[in-house]
């Protein structure tokens, strides 16, 4: 009987934190264990991803076709991640002609490195897009002469599908240069202005969600001295450097802590069921 209480009390605690998240999700969920947590000031947090959504920080971006690399994003180099990045951008993972991943030298060495799109068929005059692996790590060979299939003029075919996270933590706002809220984030990202996406992005990063997740709800004059919107504690190396919080205070005079950003442009396993 002595244990009942704090368990129902964790449960509760736990439903709370999937508020923020659709039925859609739910269904590519994976389970981890829930605990609390004691802040270094004393108040009780709660971890926010007691159930986290496989792929809900991950965004699929076009590199440039025909070119080996994804510049300033980053390469998908595993054939499970390619897999995910089929779901999110709504395309078959391979072809009823052709299998998902690349297999044999003459078309690896003609088809883009990593996950890439490309034709579903190459003899379809209006073929729709699929999504395939190339396993090659090296650079292509010069193409012979007898080279039939379809290429690029660098002599590589195919788009390559690139990765970059859907939510970072940004670099910590100082009091004595406090940014204006749009300038929070780094280039293709942006603040969090709202309490359901807040939640949603410390859950798929598993951070903590403290117990007064509003700033300010029990002494007013602290949404002043903490970024706007969707943010993180100082690091001081405490435990409460994990927790995520939201300050509903536009333009706070004295904000000290790290926002956090999602990207601008989306593409996830969490969108796939959308329209």
């Amino acid at each position: 009987m002595s244990t009942f209480f704090p368990t129902l009390f964790l449960l509760s605690l736990v439903t709370a934190s999937g508020a923020a998240l659709t039925a859609a999700q739910s269904k590519m969920m994976r389970r981890d264990t829930a605990a609390l947590h004691l802040a270094a000031s004393g108040e009780m947090a709660r971890v926010a991803a007691a159930e986290i959504p496989d792929g809900c920080d991950d965004v699929f971006l076009d590199g440039t076709e025909g070119v080996d690399g994804c510049g300033d994003l980053n390469l998908i180099d595993n054939d499970d991640q390619c897999r995910e990045a089929s779901v999110a951008l709504k395309l078959s993972y391979g072809s009823t002609r052709h299998n998902a991943v690349v297999t044999g030298e003459e078309w690896e060495e003609i088809r883009v490195k990593g996950c890439f799109k490309f034709p579903c068929s190459d003899s379809d005059p209006a073929p729709g897009l699929c999504v395939f692996y190339n396993e090659r790590e090296e650079d292509p060979k010069v193409l012979d002469s007898n080279a039939t299939h379809r290429v690029s003029t660098g002599g590589l075919a195919g788009t390559p599908i690139c990765h970059k996270h859907r939510y970072i933590k940004a670099t910590e706002v100082n009091a004595t240069a406090t940014k204006a809220f749009a300038s929070y984030c780094p280039a293709g990202y942006a603040a969090i202005d709202d309490e359901d996406g807040c939640r949603t992005s410390g859950i798929c990063k598993a951070y903590r969600e403290a117990t007064q997740f509003r700033t300010g709800t029990l002494h007013e004059s602290e949404k002043d001295t903490f970024p706007e919107g969707c943010f993180m504690h100082k690091d001081d190396g405490t435990a409460s450097a994990n927790f995520v919080f939201f300050n509903n205070k536009t333009a706070p005079s004295a904000a000290v802590g790290s926002p956090l950003c999602k990207a601008s442009e989306a593409a996830s396993p969490r969108d796939a069921g959308s329209s």
